[in-house]
């Protein structure tokens, strides 16, 4: 059994951050209506930086009740609406200005600015490829200490696998790397980053037979 892993660095070319607006009335359609016309504000603006439509996404939208407490009381403030806007930029070269100009903007609160690649899943399937490469290369030395000069893969996984037995059908070297891409699909598009690149790693278990 051999552990393996690849990895490589890639300069991120999305930007995501989340805005949100709030709008308080004493009157509930007043409230709805406010928050209608700073939707629709927003909107505008966003597009007018070369923002699609696509990538807004409304991820919340809520209208309660709000108070306070005075002097031991409750007291009836207004109806509060609210809604979350997931924006995405995928030009990265706007993102100074189009920060600038929302932050000056004392009706929209911002958060959660992350930095993504829009090609992550297929830069992340190219490195568990590499991880691959890695582990049939360390293979092949070690057959150069060895008397038997054959190898084959008998099972590929992203997790510890469990030694099989002697008498397994070997799957052929094509249907394992199949099998290593489609679990690639499943899994977590979550990833950590830091300024400037984002670290892309995939590690896997490769059992061989030699002879």
């Amino acid at each position: 059994m051999i552990k393996a892993t690849g990895e490589d660095e890639i300069v991120p070319d999305v930007a995501k951050f989340q805005i949100r607006l709030e709008c308080l009335r004493s009157k509930v359609n007043d409230s709805r209506e406010c928050l209608v016309k700073q939707s629709n504000d927003l909107e505008a603006k966003l597009k007018s930086f070369g923002i699609e439509e696509k990538d807004l996404l409304t991820t919340n939208i809520d209208l309660q009740k709000r108070y306070t407490w005075r002097n031991n009381s409750q007291v009836f403030l207004g109806y509060a609406a609210t809604t979350n806007l997931l924006v995405t930029v995928r030009d990265l070269d706007n993102m100074d200005k189009i920060y600038t100009d929302l932050i000056d903007d004392q009706n929209i609160n911002i958060s959660g600015l992350t930095y993504e690649h829009s090609k992550i899943d297929s830069l992340r399937n190219e490195v568990y490829v590499q991880a691959m490469n890695n582990a049939n290369s360390l293979v092949e030395k070690l057959l150069e200490k060895l008397p038997e000069d054959h190898y084959e893969i008998v099972q590929v996984g992203n997790t510890q696998l469990e030694s099989s037995s002697a008498d397994r059908i070997y799957a052929s070297r094509d249907m394992e790397m199949k099998v290593m891409a489609e679990e690639v699909q499943y899994e977590s598009k979550n990833i950590s980053f830091s300024r400037g690149t984002l670290p892309v790693k995939a590690t896997i278990f490769v059992e061989y037979s030699i002879d």
